[in-house]
């Protein structure tokens, strides 16, 4: 979900406050409680004008935030805050700068007639100087803004003052305007807000691991020979190099998503391209030691993103659930994260759940089956009819070449100009090259299995995916891609006879 800058200090009901603005109900009505029920509801709450502006002014923690909710009437500050020597000098000099208290600096003080008269001046439009901070200093997008006060319609001077600037006033609702809850509703599932908070935040834990770590973070290098690797200048799985690389990724993804839909998905196209840039021909599954693991898997995907994006129109059309898949697969094939799923794992799988379907995890354990008989993943038959695809013109030399190998001599038979179904056929494959890799292929004793066109041959053995994982990263991606990887296999759960991807 998006994440929300609340800016309200609660003058009436607070529960009845927090349903009628963000739909949730049951709100603690302790004011620190209640800061930290709404975080983990993607709100941060600011309850006084000082402790908003200051959030504001603040580039990193401002580049947490989404979208900003923001009441008129104001709180100027606790009064706690007068205790602080520093919190006065803040207050006092922002009178001051804005013309509300014209006496000499010294010659008023906190709680005098003088003072108090500027704070409550300060009090009725405090909501509006939060607003200038954001557009002006911030460069935050208007729309992503929204005023939500029950006395907006009293300021008459704030209207006049927009209107002698020549500038349209912002839309006021009031708590209790449906539209408001609407808003909320359509923004906390945007999907481009939440596929770039999961990247930011998958970019800032990859970054923290490298931090907190003495270099087994990053694993990239695994995909390499050492060879390949110089020490100077820094190669791709260097961290100074790999710090930079995420740094680039964060700033290809823009507070407001890119309008129309078509500028949107030029976007994601170029952010495929920086994301997968490295993984060019020096990167080989090969290299790996164990190639029957995710690793294998997530680093395949990586490389046929990269020779798709680089060379063909395969990926031109992705939604954010694709996008969000190839991300997280890129992210585990470089960093070593801790087998359970991670928050922003947990964000991104959100936009696969919407996108696919969400799989439960009795059913997913179930196709997943204990044992090879018990299986009922149709490995096998995906892999024979993606064969018989190919046909003669399949010049890799195994009998049964890996999945990926199919997929890439298919690709190369692909004509320059794509049309919708070559565009749903390869992305899809992308999806399943996450399952055939673990399930590694069965070797005898001269060479590969023998192939079978009906697919009755077991080829791949048996693998878990985690099944017994409950919260692994692994087994929560399986549930979201089953549907999306085999569609006819639900097709045939629901008794549908002409199944949609």
């Amino acid at each position: 979900m998006s994440h929300f800058l609340w800016i309200e200090d609660f003058e009436s009901d607070i529960q009845a406050t927090v349903d009628q603005v963000f739909g949730l109900a049951d709100a603690p009505t302790a004011v620190q409680d209640l800061k930290e029920w709404l975080e983990d509801r993607g709100v941060t709450l600011k309850t006084t004008f000082f402790a908003a502006l200051r959030f504001v002014r603040d580039p990193l923690r401002l580049s947490e935030i989404d979208y900003v909710v923001i009441d008129i009437d104001l709180k100027p500050y606790e009064d706690y805050d007068l205790d602080d020597p520093e919190s006065v000098a803040e207050i006092d000099s922002f009178l001051r700068e804005k013309g509300y208290l014209r006496e000499q600096r010294g010659d008023s003080q906190p709680l005098e007639p003088v003072w108090r008269a500027a704070v409550n001046e300060l009090k009725k439009v405090a909501g509006y100087h939060i607003f200038t901070e954001l557009l002006i200093e911030a460069g935050f997008p208007k729309r992503h803004i929204l005023f939500c006060s029950n006395h907006g319609d009293q300021l008459t001077s704030i209207t006049q003052a927009f209107a002698a600037a020549k500038l349209h006033p912002p839309v006021i609702h009031t708590k209790r305007d449906t539209e408001v809850n609407r808003w909320i509703l359509d923004k906390r599932k945007d999907e481009y807000s939440v596929l770039r908070r999961g990247i930011l935040r998958g970019c800032a834990a990859a970054e923290a691991m490298m931090d907190q770590g003495d270099g087994a973070a990053l694993v990239f290098s695994l995909f390499f020979k050492r060879e390949d690797e110089p020490e100077w200048p820094p190669g791709p799985a260097c961290p100074v190099y790999v710090r930079d690389y995420l740094g680039s990724l964060t700033a290809l993804l823009p507070l407001t998503a890119p309008r129309p839909a078509e500028q949107r998905k030029q976007r994601y196209r170029i952010f495929l391209h920086a994301l997968s840039r490295e993984w060019d021909n020096r990167a080989k599954v090969n290299h790996l030691q164990d190639k029957g693991t995710y690793m294998a898997a997530y680093g395949t995907i990586l490389k046929e993103v990269r020779n798709w994006t680089s060379h063909t129109q395969l990926l031109d059309d992705l939604s954010e659930a694709d996008v969000a898949f190839i991300f997280m697969a890129n992210l585990r094939a470089m960093f070593a994260f801790p087998p359970e799923l991670q928050p922003h794992e947990r964000l991104l799988l959100e936009l696969l759940g919407r996108a696919f379907g969400e799989v439960s995890e009795d059913l997913a354990r179930e196709l997943i089956g204990e044992d090879a008989p018990g299986r009922k993943l149709p490995l096998d038959r995906v892999y024979f009819e993606t064969k018989r695809m190919l046909g003669e013109r399949r010049s890799a030399d195994d009998n049964d070449p890996y999945y990926d190998q199919l997929i890439r001599e298919l690709e190369k038979d692909t004509s320059n100009r794509v049309d919708e179904r070559d565009r749903h056929f390869f992305l899809q494959s992308l999806y399943r090259m996450f399952w055939f890799y673990p399930s590694r292929m069965k070797r005898v004793k001269y060479g590969w299995a023998p192939s079978s066109d009906s697919g009755t041959t077991t080829l791949f053995r048996y693998f878990d995916y985690s099944r017994n994982q409950q919260h692994s990263f692994a087994f929560h991606l399986a549930r979201h891609i089953l549907i999306r990887s085999f569609p006819e296999t639900f097709a045939r759960l629901r008794g549908e006879t002409n199944p949609q991807p």
